[in-house]
């Protein structure tokens, strides 16, 4: 599987703009492949598979679910740059949320008729 659905760059701000980030490259793109399998696997759909026929709408809802949920697994793994636990876990708490959004829009089946222009 290739990175498609997002980019370790998305990932990475989402986590904290000018955060020191003690993980190495590997442990990023394994977090990307982790958030994207989990956004297919949560809306019952391989969205890597049709991503090049895909709306933009789409992909910027696939970007926000997929940066967002690779930016929590950065997070989990290295908090230490964060002033304390309580702002980490609000960070991660927003960023829940946005997955949870997106996710919503794109495993119904009304929106996934309307997305992808069926």
């Amino acid at each position: 599987m290739t990175e498609t659905l997002c980019t370790s760059g998305a990932m990475l701000l989402k986590a904290g703009i000018g955060r020191q980030v003690n993980i190495s490259g590997q442990g990023i793109i394994e977090f990307q492949r982790q958030a994207e399998s989990f956004v297919n696997a949560s809306t019952r759909f391989n969205w890597n598979d049709v991503y090049t026929t895909l709306d933009n709408d789409v992909k910027f809802i696939l970007e926000d679910a997929c940066s967002s949920e690779g930016a929590i697994k950065v997070i989990l793994f290295d908090m230490s740059g964060y002033d304390s636990l309580s702002e980490a876990e609000t960070m991660i708490n927003v960023l829940r949320d946005n997955v949870n959004r997106s996710i919503k829009l794109l495993e119904d089946i009304k929106n996934r008729d309307f997305v992808t222009g069926a």
